[in-house]
């Protein structure tokens, strides 16, 4: 389902995932929070290269008796840093019809499988990035979906703005819905965000992420585009680069060699949203 946006009665989406990924007919869904080995039954530390374990866990956190709810610990400590909320839910967001109560539809984060995946990941960004989910949410769903960016609401007891995760977590349909934030809100300052903290990139943005007819990729050469998702419009175009960059770095430059423009889309987000840090 490749959607380009859906005006609903009550706010504004974007589709998530790379098609690249997976489909409807792979998904697997775990049953159950992911257990770590025996083996790794230790304080975390220097996760990601952020550390989150000196000095994080109360004696009382320390009581836990298994790893992953000590990573969950320092996952919701991230959080707190960057003033993002992390919110459990046990619909996904077609179910949820677009208003949020709290009292029936809020799970424990620890009853959301692929909670951990998703952390790993977003540990990668840097501080500079992560300005643009200052004050706004992360939903976690328990049921299965494509995941959504939710720039703006017009309705009582909306979802906050943010995005929703939905099953099956992987790495690079967070950092895809984490992009459509860093383009929508970051870079083009829609719907009087604060957090466009990127705005001085929005022309070189407008440039080199516009989908025309005629730069589109045929099904036997995909030149400019990192999937054929990318391709769908400009703000999916910039979404699944800016995931590759981060989850799959190597596949871009191997991919932007022969590509000038692949190479045009590696060059802005590493000069003009993540200052110089290659992964």
């Amino acid at each position: 389902m490749n959607l380009l946006g859906i005006i609903v009665p009550v706010f504004l989406i974007i589709t998530a995932g790379s098609v690249t990924e997976s489909t409807f007919s792979d998904i697997i869904f775990p049953t159950e929070f992911e257990k770590t080995s025996e083996s790794s039954k230790t304080i975390p530390n220097n996760l990601s290269g952020i550390d989150f374990a000196s000095g994080a866990f109360s004696d009382e956190d320390l009581k836990m008796e298994t790893p992953d709810e000590l990573f969950l610990v320092n996952f919701e400590n991230w959080a707190k840093e960057h003033d993002i909320s992390l919110v459990g839910i046990n619909k996904n967001a077609n179910q949820l019809n677009w208003s949020f109560n709290h009292d029936k539809d809020q799970v424990e984060l620890k009853d959301v499988p692929g909670i951990l995946i998703a952390a790993e990941a977003l540990y990668k960004i840097p501080d500079n990035v992560l300005l643009v989910m200052a004050g706004k949410t992360i939903y976690f769903s328990t049921e299965d979906g494509r995941s959504f960016s939710v720039f703006a609401s017009w309705v009582d007891n909306p979802p906050s703005r943010g995005f929703i995760i939905e099953q099956n977590v992987k790495a690079v349909t967070v950092i895809h819905e984490l992009g459509h934030i860093v383009d929508v809100h970051g870079i083009q300052g829609d719907f009087a965000d604060e957090q466009n903290v990127f705005s001085y990139a929005k022309e070189d943005r407008n440039k080199i992420f516009q989908v025309a007819l005629e730069n589109k990729p045929n099904d036997k050469e995909k030149l400019g585009y990192i999937t054929s998702y990318s391709s769908n419009n400009d703000l999916e175009n910039f979404a699944e680069h800016y995931a590759y960059y981060v989850v799959y770095p190597d596949m871009f430059r191997d991919e932007m060699k022969n590509d000038p423009l692949l190479a045009k889309k590696y060059e802005f987000l590493r000069d003009f949203i993540f200052i110089d840090k290659e992964f």
